[in-house]
């Protein structure tokens, strides 16, 4: 069976086949808020964070957001939700533990005014920009919805367990975050969740992305 639906403050698309395995992806608004103000303030993938206040205020946002959000959410999804996933559990379970992404205030950054000052300031221009009618949000969910149509992971997952000499495959669970930036970003943080810029949805990656999942679901299955 394969589900797919959009949350409101997220893009989620869930993939199930026969109950013994899930892959979930996902665009978090947070992360996403993160890496445009990066973009915003002139941090590279090799700017060092010690250069200035501002940058190191960022960085520690950033693993944060990655560290803890992502991984609990993943750790909930795997422990409470072995099939599907109604929207409303499943926004529920990320409004519980997503403390370190408040806009429009951002309390949880008071310790870094300056930071969260510029957070404030550019909070309502990514708004916009994200979650408008014609926004990148909407853009970025049709190119996943693509990707995940050339990618046809049923049988990504059947290569695997025969490759593996698999006869039955065991259950297991991969959350697969996205990042808009930078859009070549790739790092498992975890033995099941695995972050990608946005470079994975694109056609001319389907490849690489097929590689870089490949490697994983051997080692889950």
């Amino acid at each position: 069976m394969r589900t797919c639906f959009l949350l409101v403050s997220r893009i989620s698309m869930p993939y199930t086949a026969a109950a013994s395995w899930n892959i979930r992806w996902d665009f978090d608004t947070g992360v996403q808020f993160a890496a445009y103000l990066a973009q915003h303030i002139g941090i590279t993938p090799t700017t060092d964070m010690t250069l200035e206040p501002l940058y190191s205020a960022w960085g520690q946002w950033w693993s944060q957001l990655l560290t803890h959000t992502l991984q609990q959410v993943a750790a909930k999804v795997e422990q409470s939700m072995p099939n599907e996933t109604s929207r409303v559990q499943l926004q529920a379970i990320a409004d519980q533990i997503n403390t370190h992404y408040q806009p429009p205030t951002f309390p949880h950054l008071a310790a870094t005014s300056a930071f969260q000052a510029i957070c404030r300031e550019q909070w309502p221009a990514f708004h916009t920009w994200w979650e408008g009618t014609s926004g990148e949000k909407a853009r970025v969910a049709a190119q996943l919805t693509t990707q995940l149509q050339r990618l046809k992971l049923p049988e990504l997952v059947a290569s695997c367990a025969k490759a593996q000499r698999v006869a039955r495959i065991q259950p297991f669970r991969l959350f697969v975050e996205g990042v808009y930036w930078p859009a070549d970003y790739d790092d498992q943080r975890a033995d099941s969740l695995l972050v990608l810029g946005r470079h994975y949805i694109e056609a001319t990656y389907l490849e690489q992305l097929q590689t870089r999942l490949v490697g994983i679901i051997r080692q889950l299955i």
